[in-house]
Protein backbone atom coordinates (compact mmCIF):
# COMPACT_ATOMS: atom_id res chain seq x y z
CA UNK A 1 0.00 0.00 0.00
CA UNK A 2 1.48 3.34 -1.02
CA UNK A 3 1.88 6.47 1.07
CA UNK A 4 -1.03 7.94 -0.93
CA UNK A 5 -3.53 5.66 0.79
CA UNK A 6 -5.78 6.87 3.58
CA UNK A 7 -9.02 6.07 5.38
CA UNK A 8 -11.50 8.85 6.19
CA UNK A 9 -14.02 8.53 9.00
CA UNK A 10 -17.13 10.67 9.02
CA UNK A 11 -20.88 11.14 8.78
CA UNK A 12 -23.35 11.98 6.02
CA UNK A 13 -21.32 15.13 5.31
CA UNK A 14 -18.49 12.88 4.10
CA UNK A 15 -20.77 10.50 2.20
CA UNK A 16 -23.02 12.91 0.26
CA UNK A 17 -20.35 14.22 -2.16
CA UNK A 18 -19.26 10.59 -2.73
CA UNK A 19 -22.73 9.23 -3.51
CA UNK A 20 -21.96 8.40 -7.15
CA UNK A 21 -18.57 6.67 -6.59
CA UNK A 22 -19.97 4.74 -3.60
CA UNK A 23 -22.91 3.53 -5.69
CA UNK A 24 -20.65 2.63 -8.62
CA UNK A 25 -18.35 0.63 -6.35
CA UNK A 26 -21.34 -1.10 -4.74
CA UNK A 27 -22.61 -2.13 -8.18
CA UNK A 28 -19.16 -3.35 -9.21
CA UNK A 29 -18.70 -5.50 -6.10
CA UNK A 30 -22.18 -6.91 -5.54
CA UNK A 31 -23.13 -7.57 -9.16
CA UNK A 32 -20.37 -10.22 -9.28
CA UNK A 33 -20.82 -13.84 -8.11
CA UNK A 34 -21.51 -15.21 -5.58
CA UNK A 35 -23.71 -12.26 -4.58
CA UNK A 36 -27.37 -12.26 -5.59
CA UNK A 37 -28.11 -9.43 -8.07
CA UNK A 38 -31.37 -8.31 -9.59
CA UNK A 39 -31.94 -5.86 -12.43
CA UNK A 40 -33.21 -3.05 -10.21
CA UNK A 41 -30.67 -3.48 -7.40
CA UNK A 42 -28.52 -0.53 -8.43
CA UNK A 43 -31.45 1.88 -8.15
CA UNK A 44 -32.71 0.27 -4.94
CA UNK A 45 -29.30 0.56 -3.30
CA UNK A 46 -29.05 4.25 -4.16
CA UNK A 47 -32.47 4.82 -2.63
CA UNK A 48 -31.53 2.96 0.56
CA UNK A 49 -28.31 4.95 0.92
CA UNK A 50 -30.05 8.29 0.34
CA UNK A 51 -32.51 7.50 3.13
CA UNK A 52 -29.68 6.50 5.47
CA UNK A 53 -27.97 9.85 4.92
CA UNK A 54 -30.88 11.51 6.70
CA UNK A 55 -30.33 9.36 9.81
CA UNK A 56 -28.39 11.38 12.44
CA UNK A 57 -26.71 8.16 13.67
CA UNK A 58 -25.20 7.39 10.24
CA UNK A 59 -21.44 6.76 10.18
CA UNK A 60 -19.02 5.85 7.37
CA UNK A 61 -15.41 5.04 6.59
CA UNK A 62 -14.03 5.52 3.08
CA UNK A 63 -10.68 4.18 1.82
CA UNK A 64 -8.71 6.05 -0.84
CA UNK A 65 -5.66 5.26 -2.92
CA UNK A 66 -4.61 8.55 -4.38
CA UNK A 67 -7.81 10.14 -5.65
CA UNK A 68 -9.61 6.81 -6.11
CA UNK A 69 -12.15 5.59 -3.53
CA UNK A 70 -11.45 1.86 -3.19
CA UNK A 71 -13.70 0.81 -0.31
CA UNK A 72 -16.36 1.87 2.15
CA UNK A 73 -18.21 0.73 5.25
CA UNK A 74 -21.27 2.43 6.67
CA UNK A 75 -24.21 1.91 8.98
CA UNK A 76 -26.41 3.38 11.68
CA UNK A 77 -27.84 2.79 15.13
CA UNK A 78 -30.67 0.24 15.24
CA UNK A 79 -33.74 2.08 16.61
CA UNK A 80 -35.66 0.87 19.66
CA UNK A 81 -38.74 0.13 17.56
CA UNK A 82 -36.86 -1.84 14.89
CA UNK A 83 -38.60 -4.66 13.04
CA UNK A 84 -35.26 -6.28 12.19
CA UNK A 85 -35.54 -9.15 14.66
CA UNK A 86 -39.11 -9.99 13.62
CA UNK A 87 -37.89 -11.31 10.26
CA UNK A 88 -35.74 -14.03 11.78
CA UNK A 89 -36.57 -17.53 10.55
CA UNK A 90 -36.10 -18.88 14.07
CA UNK A 91 -36.84 -16.46 16.95
CA UNK A 92 -34.10 -15.56 19.41
CA UNK A 93 -34.46 -14.96 23.17
CA UNK A 94 -35.90 -11.59 24.09
CA UNK A 95 -32.71 -10.53 25.88
CA UNK A 96 -30.91 -10.73 22.52
CA UNK A 97 -33.52 -8.89 20.46
CA UNK A 98 -34.72 -6.21 22.86
CA UNK A 99 -33.29 -2.90 21.69
CA UNK A 100 -32.36 0.01 23.94
CA UNK A 101 -31.20 3.45 22.79
CA UNK A 102 -27.61 3.01 21.62
CA UNK A 103 -27.47 -0.76 22.10
CA UNK A 104 -26.77 -1.98 18.55
CA UNK A 105 -24.95 -0.62 15.52
CA UNK A 106 -26.02 -1.96 12.12
CA UNK A 107 -23.12 -2.44 9.68
CA UNK A 108 -25.27 -1.94 6.62
CA UNK A 109 -22.93 -2.05 3.61
CA UNK A 110 -19.23 -2.85 3.32
CA UNK A 111 -17.16 -3.31 0.14
CA UNK A 112 -13.58 -3.19 -1.13
CA UNK A 113 -12.68 -3.05 -4.82
CA UNK A 114 -11.34 -6.45 -5.91
CA UNK A 115 -7.96 -5.12 -7.06
CA UNK A 116 -7.27 -3.69 -3.57
CA UNK A 117 -8.28 -6.65 -1.42
CA UNK A 118 -5.77 -8.46 0.76
CA UNK A 119 -3.91 -5.26 1.74
CA UNK A 120 -5.53 -4.63 5.10
CA UNK A 121 -7.94 -2.03 3.68
CA UNK A 122 -11.09 -3.97 4.55
CA UNK A 123 -9.97 -4.51 8.11
CA UNK A 124 -9.08 -0.83 8.49
CA UNK A 125 -12.51 0.21 7.19
CA UNK A 126 -14.27 -2.30 9.44
CA UNK A 127 -12.28 -1.67 12.61
CA UNK A 128 -12.19 2.08 12.11
CA UNK A 129 -15.95 2.41 11.74
CA UNK A 130 -16.83 0.09 14.62
CA UNK A 131 -14.17 1.56 16.90
CA UNK A 132 -15.67 5.01 16.40
CA UNK A 133 -19.10 3.92 17.64
CA UNK A 134 -20.54 4.21 21.13
CA UNK A 135 -22.96 1.27 20.82
CA UNK A 136 -22.45 -1.87 22.89
CA UNK A 137 -22.59 -4.33 20.01
CA UNK A 138 -23.11 -4.59 16.23
CA UNK A 139 -25.11 -6.65 13.77
CA UNK A 140 -24.97 -7.24 10.02
CA UNK A 141 -26.63 -9.36 7.35
CA UNK A 142 -24.78 -11.27 4.65
CA UNK A 143 -25.99 -13.42 1.78
CA UNK A 144 -25.69 -17.14 2.57
CA UNK A 145 -23.59 -17.99 -0.49
CA UNK A 146 -20.70 -15.63 0.24
CA UNK A 147 -18.80 -18.11 2.38
CA UNK A 148 -15.42 -16.37 2.05
CA UNK A 149 -16.85 -13.11 3.35
CA UNK A 150 -18.57 -14.86 6.24
CA UNK A 151 -15.32 -16.49 7.32
CA UNK A 152 -13.59 -13.12 7.30
CA UNK A 153 -16.31 -11.72 9.55
CA UNK A 154 -15.91 -14.68 11.88
CA UNK A 155 -12.16 -14.06 11.93
CA UNK A 156 -12.95 -10.49 13.01
CA UNK A 157 -15.09 -11.53 15.97
CA UNK A 158 -18.57 -11.97 14.48
CA UNK A 159 -20.81 -15.03 14.94
CA UNK A 160 -23.88 -16.18 13.06
CA UNK A 161 -27.03 -16.12 15.19
CA UNK A 162 -29.67 -17.05 12.63
CA UNK A 163 -31.24 -16.27 9.27
CA UNK A 164 -33.69 -13.58 8.26
CA UNK A 165 -36.08 -13.13 5.35
CA UNK A 166 -35.27 -10.23 3.05
CA UNK A 167 -37.89 -7.56 2.43
CA UNK A 168 -39.03 -6.61 -1.12
CA UNK A 169 -36.63 -3.65 -1.19
CA UNK A 170 -33.55 -5.57 -0.03
CA UNK A 171 -30.78 -7.05 -2.14
CA UNK A 172 -31.50 -10.76 -1.43
CA UNK A 173 -34.45 -12.96 -0.44
CA UNK A 174 -32.52 -14.47 2.48
CA UNK A 175 -29.67 -13.39 4.75
CA UNK A 176 -27.45 -14.91 7.40
CA UNK A 177 -27.57 -12.68 10.47
CA UNK A 178 -24.35 -11.99 12.39
CA UNK A 179 -23.70 -10.38 15.76
CA UNK A 180 -20.55 -8.92 17.28
CA UNK A 181 -21.16 -8.90 21.02
CA UNK A 182 -18.78 -6.08 21.88
CA UNK A 183 -17.07 -3.13 20.21
CA UNK A 184 -14.88 -1.92 23.06
CA UNK A 185 -12.05 -4.24 22.00
CA UNK A 186 -11.55 -2.22 18.80
CA UNK A 187 -9.46 0.94 18.69
CA UNK A 188 -8.77 3.50 16.00
CA UNK A 189 -5.04 3.03 16.52
CA UNK A 190 -5.50 -0.66 15.73
CA UNK A 191 -7.29 0.13 12.51
CA UNK A 192 -4.92 2.72 11.04
CA UNK A 193 -1.21 2.97 11.06
CA UNK A 194 -0.92 6.74 11.54
CA UNK A 195 -3.62 6.23 13.06
CA UNK A 196 -5.90 7.86 10.49
CA UNK A 197 -3.75 8.28 7.40
CA UNK A 198 -0.85 6.48 5.81
CA UNK A 199 0.03 3.03 4.52
CA UNK A 200 -1.68 -0.03 5.95
CA UNK A 201 1.66 -1.83 6.17
CA UNK A 202 4.08 0.41 8.02
CA UNK A 203 7.09 2.03 6.40
CA UNK A 204 9.31 -0.06 8.70
CA UNK A 205 8.00 -3.31 7.18
CA UNK A 206 9.37 -5.06 4.15
CA UNK A 207 8.98 -8.34 2.28
CA UNK A 208 12.07 -10.19 1.09
CA UNK A 209 11.95 -12.89 -1.59
CA UNK A 210 14.69 -15.48 -1.93
CA UNK A 211 15.88 -19.05 -1.63
CA UNK A 212 17.82 -21.08 0.91
CA UNK A 213 20.48 -18.36 1.11
CA UNK A 214 17.85 -16.02 2.58
CA UNK A 215 16.37 -18.67 4.88
CA UNK A 216 19.48 -20.21 6.46
CA UNK A 217 20.50 -17.20 8.58
CA UNK A 218 16.87 -16.90 9.72
CA UNK A 219 16.46 -20.54 10.76
CA UNK A 220 16.08 -19.80 14.49
CA UNK A 221 13.56 -16.92 14.19
CA UNK A 222 11.54 -18.86 11.58
CA UNK A 223 11.37 -21.88 13.88
CA UNK A 224 10.50 -19.71 16.89
CA UNK A 225 7.64 -18.02 14.96
CA UNK A 226 6.41 -21.41 13.68
CA UNK A 227 6.24 -22.71 17.26
CA UNK A 228 4.46 -19.56 18.44
CA UNK A 229 1.77 -19.75 15.72
CA UNK A 230 1.11 -23.48 15.45
CA UNK A 231 1.27 -24.41 19.13
CA UNK A 232 -1.87 -22.27 19.71
CA UNK A 233 -5.47 -23.39 19.08
CA UNK A 234 -7.06 -24.40 16.77
CA UNK A 235 -3.97 -26.26 15.58
CA UNK A 236 -2.95 -29.78 16.60
CA UNK A 237 0.42 -29.73 18.38
CA UNK A 238 2.52 -32.69 19.39
CA UNK A 239 5.31 -32.53 21.96
CA UNK A 240 8.05 -33.19 19.42
CA UNK A 241 6.65 -30.88 16.70
CA UNK A 242 9.14 -28.08 17.29
CA UNK A 243 12.09 -30.39 16.61
CA UNK A 244 10.34 -32.17 13.74
CA UNK A 245 9.57 -28.84 12.05
CA UNK A 246 13.18 -27.72 12.30
CA UNK A 247 14.34 -30.99 10.74
CA UNK A 248 11.82 -30.67 7.90
CA UNK A 249 12.92 -27.11 7.17
CA UNK A 250 16.62 -27.95 7.28
CA UNK A 251 15.94 -30.76 4.81
CA UNK A 252 14.06 -28.41 2.47
CA UNK A 253 16.97 -25.97 2.35
CA UNK A 254 18.90 -28.51 0.29
CA UNK A 255 16.16 -28.60 -2.38
CA UNK A 256 17.20 -26.40 -5.34
CA UNK A 257 13.52 -25.54 -6.00
CA UNK A 258 13.06 -24.07 -2.50
CA UNK A 259 11.63 -20.54 -2.37
CA UNK A 260 10.70 -18.25 0.51
CA UNK A 261 9.26 -14.85 1.38
CA UNK A 262 9.85 -13.30 4.80
CA UNK A 263 8.23 -10.23 6.32
CA UNK A 264 10.09 -7.98 8.73
CA UNK A 265 8.86 -5.04 10.79
CA UNK A 266 12.00 -3.22 11.79
CA UNK A 267 14.33 -5.98 12.91
CA UNK A 268 11.52 -8.36 13.89
CA UNK A 269 10.47 -11.35 11.79
CA UNK A 270 6.71 -10.89 11.33
CA UNK A 271 5.92 -13.73 8.92
CA UNK A 272 7.14 -16.23 6.35
CA UNK A 273 5.95 -18.43 3.50
CA UNK A 274 8.03 -21.13 1.85
CA UNK A 275 7.79 -24.22 -0.32
CA UNK A 276 9.26 -26.15 -3.22
CA UNK A 277 8.48 -27.70 -6.59
CA UNK A 278 6.87 -31.14 -6.40
CA UNK A 279 9.02 -33.78 -8.12
CA UNK A 280 7.54 -35.95 -10.85
CA UNK A 281 7.85 -39.06 -8.65
CA UNK A 282 6.14 -37.54 -5.59
CA UNK A 283 4.13 -39.84 -3.31
CA UNK A 284 2.04 -36.93 -2.08
CA UNK A 285 -1.16 -37.89 -3.89
CA UNK A 286 -1.03 -41.52 -2.74
CA UNK A 287 -1.97 -40.44 0.80
CA UNK A 288 -5.37 -39.01 -0.19
CA UNK A 289 -8.29 -40.59 1.64
CA UNK A 290 -10.33 -40.46 -1.59
CA UNK A 291 -8.40 -40.74 -4.85
CA UNK A 292 -8.49 -37.92 -7.40
CA UNK A 293 -8.36 -38.34 -11.15
CA UNK A 294 -5.08 -39.27 -12.84
CA UNK A 295 -5.22 -35.91 -14.61
CA UNK A 296 -5.26 -34.09 -11.26
CA UNK A 297 -2.46 -36.10 -9.64
CA UNK A 298 -0.01 -36.71 -12.47
CA UNK A 299 3.11 -34.63 -11.92
CA UNK A 300 5.80 -33.49 -14.31
CA UNK A 301 8.73 -31.12 -13.80
CA UNK A 302 7.41 -27.63 -13.15
CA UNK A 303 3.74 -28.51 -12.78
CA UNK A 304 3.05 -27.95 -9.05
CA UNK A 305 4.46 -25.77 -6.29
CA UNK A 306 3.88 -26.94 -2.71
CA UNK A 307 3.26 -24.08 -0.28
CA UNK A 308 4.72 -25.95 2.64
CA UNK A 309 4.60 -23.58 5.62
CA UNK A 310 3.10 -20.13 6.05
CA UNK A 311 2.64 -18.02 9.18
CA UNK A 312 2.18 -14.43 10.34
CA UNK A 313 2.76 -13.32 13.94
CA UNK A 314 -0.51 -12.46 15.69
CA UNK A 315 0.27 -8.75 16.30
CA UNK A 316 0.85 -8.21 12.57
CA UNK A 317 -2.24 -9.89 11.16
CA UNK A 318 -4.88 -7.89 9.32
CA UNK A 319 -2.34 -5.46 7.81
CA UNK A 320 -1.94 -7.08 4.40
CA UNK A 321 1.36 -8.75 5.36
CA UNK A 322 0.01 -12.28 4.90
CA UNK A 323 -1.33 -11.49 1.44
CA UNK A 324 2.00 -9.95 0.41
CA UNK A 325 3.89 -13.04 1.60
CA UNK A 326 1.48 -15.34 -0.24
CA UNK A 327 1.22 -13.40 -3.48
CA UNK A 328 4.90 -12.53 -3.53
CA UNK A 329 6.02 -16.13 -3.21
CA UNK A 330 3.48 -17.64 -5.61
CA UNK A 331 3.89 -14.77 -8.06
CA UNK A 332 7.62 -15.52 -8.24
CA UNK A 333 7.13 -19.17 -9.21
CA UNK A 334 7.10 -20.66 -12.70
CA UNK A 335 4.99 -23.70 -11.86
CA UNK A 336 1.51 -23.97 -13.40
CA UNK A 337 -0.37 -24.47 -10.13
CA UNK A 338 0.11 -24.84 -6.37
CA UNK A 339 -1.04 -27.10 -3.56
CA UNK A 340 -1.03 -26.90 0.23
CA UNK A 341 -2.36 -28.78 3.23
CA UNK A 342 -4.10 -27.23 6.23
CA UNK A 343 -5.42 -28.73 9.43
CA UNK A 344 -9.20 -29.28 9.23
CA UNK A 345 -9.87 -27.32 12.43
CA UNK A 346 -8.24 -24.13 11.07
CA UNK A 347 -11.50 -22.73 9.66
CA UNK A 348 -10.38 -19.10 9.53
CA UNK A 349 -7.21 -20.03 7.68
CA UNK A 350 -9.17 -22.08 5.16
CA UNK A 351 -11.57 -19.20 4.61
CA UNK A 352 -8.66 -16.89 3.80
CA UNK A 353 -7.18 -19.39 1.35
CA UNK A 354 -10.52 -19.76 -0.41
CA UNK A 355 -10.78 -15.97 -0.62
CA UNK A 356 -7.35 -15.99 -2.32
CA UNK A 357 -8.31 -18.44 -5.05
CA UNK A 358 -7.72 -21.88 -3.50
CA UNK A 359 -10.24 -24.72 -3.51
CA UNK A 360 -10.41 -27.83 -1.36
CA UNK A 361 -9.57 -30.99 -3.33
CA UNK A 362 -9.82 -33.65 -0.62
CA UNK A 363 -8.19 -34.92 2.57
CA UNK A 364 -4.83 -36.52 3.19
CA UNK A 365 -3.41 -38.64 5.99
CA UNK A 366 -0.40 -37.21 7.77
CA UNK A 367 2.71 -39.33 7.95
CA UNK A 368 4.40 -40.39 11.21
CA UNK A 369 6.41 -37.15 11.41
CA UNK A 370 3.72 -34.82 10.03
CA UNK A 371 2.36 -31.92 12.07
CA UNK A 372 -1.12 -33.49 12.28
CA UNK A 373 -2.75 -36.87 11.62
CA UNK A 374 -5.10 -35.50 8.93
CA UNK A 375 -5.07 -32.54 6.55
CA UNK A 376 -7.42 -30.83 4.14
CA UNK A 377 -5.75 -30.60 0.72
CA UNK A 378 -6.12 -27.42 -1.32
CA UNK A 379 -5.27 -26.59 -4.93
CA UNK A 380 -4.80 -23.29 -6.71
CA UNK A 381 -5.23 -24.14 -10.37
CA UNK A 382 -3.20 -21.25 -11.75
CA UNK A 383 -0.42 -18.91 -10.68
CA UNK A 384 -0.18 -16.74 -13.78
CA UNK A 385 -2.70 -14.26 -12.37
CA UNK A 386 -0.29 -13.57 -9.49
CA UNK A 387 2.66 -13.26 -11.84
CA UNK A 388 0.73 -10.71 -13.91
CA UNK A 389 -0.20 -8.75 -10.79
CA UNK A 390 3.42 -8.75 -9.61
CA UNK A 391 4.65 -7.46 -12.97
CA UNK A 392 2.02 -4.72 -12.97
CA UNK A 393 2.84 -3.51 -9.45
CA UNK A 394 4.93 -0.34 -9.20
Amino acid sequence: MTDESRVDLGTAALARPLLDPICELYDEVFSAPPSHWRDEESELHRGRLLRLLDDPTFGITVAWVGEEPVGFAYGYTVPVDTKRWLRLVEPLPEEMTAELPGRTFMLFDFAVRASYRGRGIGRALHHGLLASRSEERATLSVEPDVTGTKRIYEHWGWRQIGQSIGTPGESSPMFDVYLRDRLDDLTLSGAYRDPRYGPFVTDESRIDLGNAALARPLLDPICALYDEVFSAPPFFWREDESQLHRERLVGLLDDPTFGITVARVGQELAGFAYGFGLPADTKRWSRLTEPLSVQATTEWPGRTFLLFDYAVAVPYRGRGIGRKLHDGLLGSRREERATLTVQPTALDTKGIYEHWGWHRAGQMEGGPTAAAPLFDVYLRDRLDDLRTAAQAAP
